[in-house]
């Protein structure tokens, strides 16, 4: 196979020298095309973490659809992916747009886009991209670039029917059906949401820390995008935490648990006494290990426990093969949260599965009157979410998702969003249902609220619950503190909080100047009147502040009195 070396701007597609036209007659376009891509690298992109790196990945678009997504390279500006997938092609008249991301709990940032023109492909030969990143809206000039090999290939009839890919295989006819599509994409959806184990942490005490000067103490973990930040404590050599919190281990994600040590003073001053890690693959599963770590900057050690644990009741399913409904599957669920196992797991309280049917009458978040949503699953510090059904505001997820219950009082959050591209998703709609609620089996239909759940929104949601908990376990755990949100300590900048600050300043600095002009009117008598009181009035307050002794009327002072006498 060929190979040629392109360089593509984010305005432009540079043309290999030598080009075979691949459109034009009417035979030629009803053909169908194969686009392989080989996605391989990144280089230099840009920071969007607090810690000075990103958590980038990749997504393809054609047509304005999300074709293929890669996974996530954790803390890496040099990202490595070496993924392959291919996809067929009717019309070669179109652009194929590359945009990379840096995950994050909440809200991905946008690393930059550009596009490739499927026209100015060589046809049966491999292309190697190097494809440099924008963003007209950002300030960065130089935003990296991504390394791909790209080819294009006539497909038969018999490539059409028998066509394998590594990791993809796209039917034709679902680059026409968005809810084709976005089952296409639920697979790898479904992987990288579903966690394997969990990652039990005690933070127990600092040592040696610097005492010196004012100021609190507290910690900062990161697993990834999971972060959790530590109650203050005062300032002194050996704080003691005595805290408790848990991270979801999924199988592709990173293995470095990363501890920070921070002393803040006031509300804004933060600084870092030093840093260290733990690499998750040395750690024995299913036994507490005590570790005493060494900050890299020298300034003191921090103990603390791990206990890996593995983690089976989380899950991704169609509807047409839920957990529960499998005679075996349930009878086992039965047994193990019944009353002779209460004191098994003190930990794993219960077993909840949701049915995501669908969603009707959502608002319009676009220009065409339609909607891209997905729905978000949250409970307690568990997130799952549905794939985007794109165009519609009458969605058909049919999805069943299983979660382990750690707290029988928390609260089931359902969230629509509409994926916006480049941008946060718009909110749609938010249900809230407490657990104690659920009558099992019984299908529901929940209006949607507003975000603070203070009012109504548009829409409605159709759902199926079902709950399996240990009612001694549940009492026990009701008497620990609730377990804390994971924090997210990691600010962006944004245009529009640096205008607002902008804007603040700029009022301030004007009321000072006018207040300053006036009193050097009143000095420069440019109204007799308002400097007149002006006078009187300073008069007044040095009389006031300046009182005149009584022997000073007198004449002198009590002692040269005496000596005239």
């Amino acid at each position: 196979t060929l190979s040629k070396r392109c360089y593509v701007e984010p305005s432009r597609v540079l043309r290999p020298t030598e080009m075979l036209s691949v459109s034009g007659s009417t035979r030629e376009s009803q053909r169908s095309y194969l686009l392989s891509i080989n996605l391989k690298e990144g280089r230099n992109l840009v920071i969007r973490d607090r810690c000075g790196t990103s958590d980038p990945y990749v997504k393809f678009k054609l047509d304005g659809k999300t074709l293929y997504k890669s996974k996530v390279v954790y803390k890496n500006l040099n990202p490595t992916w070496n993924e392959s997938f291919s996809f067929p092609v009717r019309d070669l008249d179109q652009r194929l747009y590359i945009k990379v991301y840096d995950r994050d709990l909440t809200m991905d940032d946008f690393m930059g886009s550009s596009y490739v023109l499927l026209t100015d492909l060589e046809m049966e030969k491999v292309c190697e991209l190097s494809v440099r990143l924008d963003d007209p809206n950002s300030l960065e000039e130089d935003m990296g670039v991504i390394m791909l090999d790209m080819s294009l290939s006539l497909r038969d009839r018999d490539n059409e029917r028998n066509s394998v890919t590594n990791r993809t295989v796209l039917s034709s006819s679902s680059l026409q059906s968005p809810l084709a599509q976005s089952g296409r994409l639920s697979e790898s959806l479904r992987k990288s949401q579903l966690w394997s184990g969990v990652v039990g942490v005690t933070l127990v005490e600092g040592q040696d820390l610097p005492e010196d000067g004012p100021g609190e103490l507290f910690v900062r973990f990161r697993l990834g995008e999971q972060r959790y930040k530590s109650r203050n404590q005062p300032k002194k050599a050996n704080p003691q935490w005595r805290e408790r919190f848990d991270f979801n281990r999924f199988p592709e994600g990173p293995g470095v648990l990363e501890i920070e040590v921070w002393n803040k003073e006031g509300r804004k001053y933060e600084e870092c006494y030093g840093m260290c890690e733990v690499d998750l693959s040395s750690v024995l599963p299913n036994q507490s290990q005590l570790f005493t770590r060494v900050l890299k900057e020298g300034k003191g050690r921090v103990v603390f426990l791990i206990t890996l644990s593995t983690c089976s009741g989380v899950s991704i399913s169609d509807m047409c093969a839920p957990p529960l409904e499998d005679p075996q599957e349930r009878e086992n669920t039965l047994d193990k949260y019944s009353f002779k196992s209460s004191f098994r797991n003190l930990r794993d309280v219960g077993f909840l599965q949701v049915k995501i049917i669908k969603a009707t009458d959502l608002l319009a978040a676009d220009l065409n009157g339609k909607s891209d949503p997905f729905c978000v699953l949250e409970l307690g510090n568990d997130r799952l979410q549905t794939h985007t059904i794109y165009k519609t505001l009458y969605p058909n997820w049919n999805q069943v998702f299983t979660i382990p219950v750690k707290d029988i009082h928390d609260i089931l959050e359902l969230t629509i969003f509409d994926e916006d591209g480049d941008k946060a998703p718009d909110f749609l709609g938010k249900v809230a249902i407490p657990l104690l609620s659920i009558h099992n089996g019984q299908p529901i239909c929940c209006p949607l609220k507003k975000e603070d759940l203070g009012g109504l929104s548009k829409g409605n949601i159709s759902l199926e619950l079902e709950l399996i908990f240990n009612p001694v376990r549940a009492a026990i755990r009701t008497f620990k503190p609730k377990e804390k949100k994971f924090m997210e300590d990691n600010p962006k900048f944004s245009k529009k909080i640096l205008a607002r600050n902008v804007y603040r300043v700029r009022n301030l600095y004007r009321a000072v100047q006018s207040t300053l002009q006036y009193m050097k009117s009143c000095f420069q008598w440019e109204s007799f009147q308002r400097s007149l009181i002006a006078f009187l009035v300073s008069i007044a307050a040095a009389s006031a502040l300046s009182p005149i002794q009584p022997e000073f009327l007198a004449g002198g002072s009590p002692s040269q009195g005496n000596r005239c006498s």
